[in-house]
C-alpha cells in the first residue's frame, strides 16, 4: 500500500466516527473501530450502536466468512441474551464457517452457558469444516486444557 492508502483518520469523537459511517456504508474495519472507541469513551452507547450494527450487517452475505465480519458477530453475542443461540443461528446462515475463530468464540458461549457437550461438538463441527487448520488447533488446545480441569 502507498502513503496515501495507509493514512486513517483520527476520529476523536463519536459524531466523528458516525460521519464517517454514514459516508462509507458498510465498512467492516470502520465499524469496529467505533466499537473499539465506544467500549473505551462511551459505553453507554456501545448497546445501542450493536443492535445498529446488526441490523443493517445481519443480510450481508459478502462478508460472511470474513474474520473482521466473525469479530463483529463476537461483540454483538456479548450483549445477547442468549449467545448460543445467536451463533446457532450465524451458523445456519453461513456466516463464519470457514472462519477458525468463529467455532473458538461460538464453542466460548456454550461454555459460558455450562454446555461442556455442546462446547465440545461445536469444535468437532469446526474440524470436519476446516480439516487440519492450525489456527483452530490452536484455540482448540485451551479448550482441552480447561475440559481436564473439570
Amino acid at each position: 500500500l502507498g502513503a496515501k492508502e495507509n493514512m486513517k483518520p483520527g476520529y476523536k469523537s463519536a459524531q466523528d466516527f458516525e460521519a464517517a459511517i454514514k459516508m462509507a456504508g458498510y465498512d467492516l474495519t470502520l465499524h469496529l473501530e467505533y466499537i473499539q472507541f465506544l467500549e473505551t469513551k462511551a459505553p453507554q452507547a456501545l448497546d445501542e450502536f450493536l443492535r445498529r450494527c446488526e441490523q443493517k450487517f445481519s443480510s450481508s452475505p459478502q462478508y460472511n466468512n470474513d474474520h473482521r465480519f466473525v469479530v463483529l458477530w463476537s461483540k454483538i453475542a456479548r450483549s445477547s441474551p442468549n449467545p448460543v443461540e445467536l451463533y446457532q443461528s450465524l451458523f445456519q446462515r453461513g456466516v463464519g464457517v470457514q472462519v477458525p475463530i468463529f467455532y473458538a468464540l461460538w464453542s466460548a458461549a456454550c461454555e459460558r452457558a455450562k454446555n461442556y457437550s455442546a462446547a465440545r461438538k461445536v469444535f468437532e463441527i469446526g474440524f470436519v469444516r476446516l480439516p487440519n487448520d492450525p489456527d483452530l488447533q490452536k484455540y482448540y488446545q485451551p479448550f482441552l486444557q480447561r475440559e481436564s480441569t473439570r
